[in-house]
């Protein structure tokens, strides 16, 4: 996919995040952003959830993802 095509997406070019929690056989899909997204053949849902960025310190023991969720998404 090239720059120009990104640019002119249906999301301008604004990141959306997708995320996919598994507990066991269930599985739950979310994005953020105003709208759901289908991605490879799964809707992820739209719904208020952010993180505090990913870092990559080269140390595996300090590499940590810190994920907020709003607590009404049913989990």
């Amino acid at each position: 996919m090239t720059y120009d095509s990104l640019e002119r997406s249906n999301y301008g070019a604004i990141p959306v995040a997708l995320y996919e929690f598994k507990l066991g056989t269930a599985t739950w899909c979310y994005a953020t952003g105003d709208r759901d997204v289908v991605y490879r053949g799964k809707t992820y849902e739209a719904i208020a959830i952010t993180d505090d960025g990913v870092t990559q310190s080269g140390e595996t023991s300090g590499d940590e993802l810190v994920i907020t969720i709003d607590e009404r998404a049913a989990i």
